[in-house]
């Protein structure tokens, strides 16, 4: 049968089967995983599961972005319509552009 991996906040799990395996990303391990190639159970064989941290960081402050806009013909700033936004890294801001 399948096994369920545990889920851990801020990581991401994974299983690979034997020291060589490569890492699979998943939450269980499918019973198909320590056959062999004719689809028999292999006594032995070892299951490793792990987690990765994910590397999201946990934004902790706003950010501020400042938008200035220039004139085509002379390449200055068009006074009096920079545009700022705030809020966290990683999220979407709406910006009302016209």
């Amino acid at each position: 049968a399948s096994e369920n991996i545990t889920p851990v906040d801020g990581y991401t799990s994974y299983y690979k089967i034997g020291n060589d395996g490569q890492k699979v990303n998943a939450s269980a391990v499918p019973s198909a995983s320590a056959l062999d190639k004719d689809g028999n159970p292999v006594d032995g064989t070892t299951v490793y599961v792990g987690y990765d941290k994910n590397n999201t960081p946990t934004p902790t402050e706003d950010t501020t972005v400042t938008y200035t806009f220039y004139d085509e013909t002379d390449k200055k700033p068009v006074e009096g319509h920079d545009v700022t936004v705030t809020g966290q890294p990683g999220t979407d801001q709406k910006v009302n552009l016209t």
